[in-house]
């Protein structure tokens, strides 16, 4: 069985031929291993200017943290999300699923979609989608974030567990 790593002529002319016939490239590295490989967004784009890349990581393509390591469950730490789950006298809570691996992915998936639409319709070239984990928080936590930009209400956790808890919220049944 052989591979295909980048470390050899034979390899690279592959991948480049498999980006010839593709629309979409995806890529889940930091932006130095990026750069070590050849890889980055302007050289991908140079040579195959029709091509859509796609570029999730834990904290985006700039930035301070860009070149960091980053996974679902330290961006839901890391963005506050973990900080208003759970119990309000417990500690943070992080989800029991990939919260954000999830949003990022779905994200992404329509981003994606919207760019290649747009090339076709339009006739333009290929672009750069940049997806990172810790961006999800803010569309996570949206409900508290006004509290705090306004009033300066640190959010609290506020977890729901029963339908008695749900009427002394002020909220009703559905259905």
């Amino acid at each position: 069985m052989s591979r295909l790593t980048s470390e050899t002529l034979t390899g690279q002319e592959l991948f480049h031929q498999l980006l010839a016939i593709s629309d979409v490239l995806v890529v889940n590295n930091r932006p130095s291993a990026l750069a070590k490989w050849g890889l980055h967004y302007e050289s991908v784009h140079k040579a195959h200017p029709s091509l859509v890349m796609l570029h999730i990581s834990g904290f985006g393509r700039g930035g301070p943290a860009s070149d960091r390591p980053g996974f679902g469950t330290l961006a839901e730490a890391m963005s506050g999300f973990a900080h208003i789950t759970g119990q309000p006298d417990g500690p943070p809570t992080l989800p029991p699923f990939f919260l954000a691996d999830g949003v990022a992915e779905q994200s992404a998936t329509f981003a994606v979609m919207i760019t290649l639409y747009d090339r076709d319709l339009n006739g333009g070239s290929g672009q750069l989608v940049d997806v990172n984990l810790v961006g999800f928080g803010p569309q996570a936590s949206a409900i508290p974030t006004p509290g705090f930009l306004g009033c300066g209400q640190t959010p609290k956790a506020q977890h729901v567990r029963s339908a008695s808890q749900c009427s002394s919220m002020g909220a009703r049944k559905v259905g």
